[in-house]
């Protein structure tokens, strides 16, 4: 093959360099699956955000914990701006990280206190996980849910940063809001059915239809010339008047 031939561009090629001049699409943008736009939160979304952060004293006395609360503050404060800028026409509620009711009030108890399953576990060896009491040393964990306000539809809880497992604070605001974007798309997407087929159920129920009197009325009964009467005074009346063959039965026996 002879240096420097250059190959002949295909067909296929030639059409797409034209429509792509007059700016229109070509085949292999055909070809290529559109992106989906991102579902936002709608009216009836809430997100609630549980933050667990450290609420020991710093700098400790001992000096083993450095920096200031503040900081631990400042992060907080900052966290509530990055969800504000993905709540769409949502609602979004903060909280910090409290124990659960009936925890024990200190973290720990002597071995003698502790419950014979416990004791054995530990002594098998198996992992006993402690129900903790108290926000940890250096926390800053942050995880958040969604939750339809109208049909009280809860999703799964999402963790979406920890500091304990990092090792330093959450990073950039635009990272942090994109992931969460991101993670609510799942939930948003089976929400938005159930939240339609909610909505149908809901406005298809019919009305509870009004009683109608056990005996139908006569045209003459409603067109009375005393004026309408009340249902039950005529269904009364009605009801203890004889029938033609009873009154027709007692003029024979007078």
């Amino acid at each position: 093959m002879e240096r420097g031939l250059r190959k002949d561009p295909s067909r296929a090629e030639v059409m797409d360099a034209v429509l792509k001049s007059k700016g229109m699409r070509g085949m292999d943008d055909l070809d290529r699956a559109e992106e989906e736009p991102l579902l936002e939160l709608q009216q009836h979304h809430e997100i609630l955000v549980v933050i667990e952060l450290c609420e020991a004293a710093r700098p400790s006395k001992l000096g083993s914990l450095k920096g200031s609360h503040a900081k631990y503050e400042e992060h907080y404060q900052r966290m509530e701006s990055i969800f504000d800028e993905v709540r769409g026409q949502g609602e979004v509620r903060l909280k910090k990280w409290e124990a659960p009711p009936g925890a024990a009030s200190t973290p720990s108890r002597p071995q003698s206190a502790q419950s014979q399953y416990t004791r054995l576990a530990r002594q098998a060896g198996m992992a006993v996980e402690q129900q903790r009491v108290a926000p940890r040393i250096g926390a800053f964990e942050v995880s958040f849910s969604l939750r339809n306000t109208t049909s009280n539809a809860k999703y799964p809880t999402i963790p979406l940063f920890s500091k304990l497992d990092s090792g330093h604070w959450p990073g950039s605001a635009t990272r942090l809001a994109n992931r969460i974007r991101q993670e609510l798309q799942p939930f948003l997407k089976t929400d938005l059915g159930s939240h339609s087929l909610h909505a149908h159920v809901s406005g298809a129920r019919p009305p509870h239809p009004s009683p109608s009197p056990a005996f139908p009325l006569t045209q003459k009964e409603m067109l009375s010339s005393h004026g309408p009467q009340p249902c039950h005074a005529r269904l009364a009346r009605r009801s203890l008047s004889p029938s033609p063959q009873v009154q027709s039965q007692i003029e024979r026996e007078k």
